[in-house]
């Protein structure tokens, strides 16, 4: 019998899916979530049409607990987070990463409340893999052990390095296995990143209509409920890889405006070209009443946080204003600090969301299935 979206998966639930894995493709997966014998070429089809047969159906890898746990063993099995020789690979990451680390136990960690209800899942997300983001994209998993029977079934699922994750850039690169997390699933042990990693990654990247359609919260306000996380550390992380990479990648505001000011300099010639073409008596005025309609010079101020292509024309001579290079350093400098006042917020608004989880057990109301 197929498992409920709201079971728990404890060590009978698994060994049920395990047995219907074995029986249903005639596989030799162990107690442990091992096979004891390698899929033959024929197997890894059927086990391909199958999630094909999926998708087709459905749209999504896992439309539930079922298919869930299913897949995550299979993929486990079939390229192992950890090699034969005991070395750590990769992570489950995200959406599928949060969903394995509530429906388990992370050791060392205390669960609370209720069990969420399954949400669905469209894919998974390979945390923590060794190899270049430069890299050709089709070499990327070529260092996981077990990657090309994982392919052949689950297709080329989405992979990151181990310097980033979907939401957090510029992570040290022993970070993500170093703090690295185990779930027990009914006996079998997942990796996953640490809990206020994977919160912090999924608060920076929710699709807020999709995670809470069937829970009626994001997957990291639903993290957040199931432990008790540590804010500091969630704070330190929002800090150090999501607001310092972004502020370190400004250039001097002085540089960026003789950079768009260059750029501004070449697209005013060359629309008071077309103006003159059109019109070769247009006086000043009249070239500046063009330039300041001008489609090209509209996108290129509105790409540049200029809202009013006057700021950069002079309206009676139809010419860049003299004072461009001072404007263009006070616009870079005011987008730089909106920028950073935005991602600040980003604190604010956690602090709101782990308040609401705390308001939940402070008021004895344990029940976070709603």
């Amino acid at each position: 019998m197929s498992l409920s979206n709201d079971q728990v998966l404890d060590r009978p639930a698994v060994e049920s899916v395990i047995d219907r894995i074995n029986s249903g493709f005639g596989l030799d997966m162990k107690s442990d979530g091992k096979f004891g014998t390698q899929p033959s070429s024929e197997q890894l089809a059927e086990l391909k049409k199958w999630r094909e047969l999926i998708l087709a159906e459905d749209g999504l890898d896992m439309p539930d607990l079922d298919t869930f746990v299913a897949k995550t063993l299979i993929a486990n099995a079939l390229m192992p987070q950890v090699t034969r020789e005991g070395i750590p690979q990769y992570l489950f990451g995200k959406g599928h990463g949060i969903e394995l680390t509530i429906r388990g136990q992370v050791v060392g960690r205390q669960q609370r409340g209720d069990l969420p209800v399954y949400r669905t899942h469209s894919d998974f997300e390979i945390y923590g893999c060794p190899f270049n983001p430069n890299d050709d994209p089709s070499s990327k998993y070529d260092q996981l052990e077990g990657s090309e029977e994982f392919r052949i079934v689950m297709g080329n699922q989405e992979i990151f390095p181990n310097t980033n994750t979907k939401g957090l850039k510029n992570l040290p690169p022993d970070l993500l296995h170093e703090t690295a997390e185990l779930v027990n699933v009914g006996g079998i042990y997942f990796r996953v990143p640490e809990l206020e990693l994977q919160f912090v990654d999924k608060f920076m990247v929710c699709n807020e209509e999709v995670e809470t359609r069937l829970r009626g919260m994001t997957d990291a306000e639903c993290l957040a409920t199931v432990y008790q996380l540590d804010a500091e550390r969630i704070h330190a992380l929002i800090d150090n890889y999501v607001i310092s990479p972004v502020v370190a990648a400004f250039d001097d505001p002085e540089v960026v405006a003789v950079q768009n000011a260059a750029i501004f300099e070449k697209k005013v010639a060359a629309s008071t070209r077309t103006i003159l073409e059109n019109n070769p008596e247009a006086t000043p005025e009249e070239i500046a009443q063009g330039l300041l309609v001008d489609p090209v010079l509209i996108n290129a101020c509105e790409n540049r946080d200029i809202n009013d292509v006057s700021k950069i024309i002079d309206p009676k001579t139809g010419k860049l204003r003299e004072d461009l290079s001072v404007s263009l350093i006070k616009i870079e400098r005011d987008r730089q600090q909106a920028t950073v006042s935005e991602l600040s917020d980003i604190h604010v608004r956690v602090d709101a969301m782990l308040a609401r989880v705390e308001r939940i057990f402070s008021n004895d109301n344990a029940d976070i299935s709603r």
